[in-house]
């Protein structure tokens, strides 16, 4: 493939659902054999296992803890080893995330994972789940044609560049998802976790950036922080400063955001306003008192959706 930063795996992106053309017996065990290119021809051919044919993590657990290599007094770290990851067996407390066949398909159109139900009690949890859906996502992203446009969403980009791997992860896909046809948005509540992250990090993640929302901030030292880094004139930071916050509006709530689209040639920046649908108002509200009350509204409906839009529009009218 021409250019100097494609991989075998973004040849085999592209190559993989083309015919395969007539090859040279002597070439292929070549390829096959070669120290430099047999382990791919290992990786291909692990790539083509179907899911329920692939050991699991429970067989792990099993032949370090029972058979172990050696025996167990020549080899008992590896059953110690075992006993330490038999927590992330599908019997233990974390494992029915990790252990097993799936049971939901994952390569539906849209794809939402939610993480906020994991306690932050169990920090190694909530970072093995992390890992999980960064390597999915990827995997997905990588599988599918590039012609095929694709839109990854983070929610919690603080909490992800603290995880291990994070970061790193994060970086790549912003320095390398957009060959693949990927858009990637990632939300931060407070710009400080960026700006203390690697250099590496804020370097791929403003160099890769078409647009850049900035939302009411709560305080000006923020503000500041934030628009310095995207160098934009201080009409536009006394602005963003101004921007009133939802819950101290009367009559029909908005929330405003500056809208930066950097460009060498001429940076286009304006403030905007978005007006929620009543359903998304009802939807987002987080209030305790108004989240009990929703649980117990939703039960008395088969379609959540239809259930959704009657009791928004109920709210919106009282």
């Amino acid at each position: 493939m021409p250019g100097t930063e494609n991989s075998f795996l973004d040849a085999w992106s592209d190559l993989r659902d083309l015919h395969t053309p007539e090859l040279d017996a002597h070439e292929v065990a070549k390829f096959a054999t070669h120290h430099l290119t047999r382990s791919i021809v290992r990786d291909l051919g692990v790539s083509f296992i179907a899911p329920e044919e692939m050991p699991t993590h429970s067989q792990l657990v099993e032949l370090m803890t029972l058979t172990p290599i050696g025996g167990y007094d020549d080899n008992a770290e590896a059953v110690k080893i075992g006993d330490r990851l038999s927590v992330w067996k599908a019997t233990g407390p974390y494992g029915k995330l990790f252990d097993g066949v799936t049971t939901v398909r994952l390569d539906a159109d849209v794809t939402h994972f939610e993480l906020g139900l994991i306690p932050d009690a169990i920090e190694e949890l909530r970072a093995a789940a992390h890992f999980l859906v960064l390597n999915f996502a990827r995997q997905q992203v990588v599988k599918r044609p590039r012609s095929e446009r694709k839109f990854i969403l983070l929610e919690e980009g603080a909490r992800l560049i603290l995880l291990p791997g994070g970061a790193k992860a994060l970086k790549e896909f912003y320095a390398q998802m957009g060959k693949y046809g990927a858009v990637v948005c990632t939300v931060f509540q407070q710009f400080a976790a960026l700006e203390c992250a690697d250099e590496t990090l804020r370097a791929a993640a403003f160099d890769n950036t078409k647009l850049f929302l900035v939302s009411a901030q709560p305080s000006p030292r923020a503000v500041d922080a934030i628009c310095d880094a995207l160098e934009i004139s201080s009409s536009a930071k006394e602005a963003v400063k101004r921007y009133p916050l939802p819950e101290h509006q009367t009559g029909p709530k908005f929330s405003s955001f500056l809208m930066v689209a950097p460009d060498p040639r001429r940076k286009l920046v304006g403030t905007f306003r978005n007006i929620a649908a009543p359903e998304v108002v009802y939807t987002g509200a987080s209030d305790k008192k108004v989240w009990d009350q929703r649980q117990k509204a939703l039960l008395a409906y088969d379609d959540i959706v239809t259930g959704i839009i009657t009791e928004a529009r109920k709210h919106a009218v009282g």
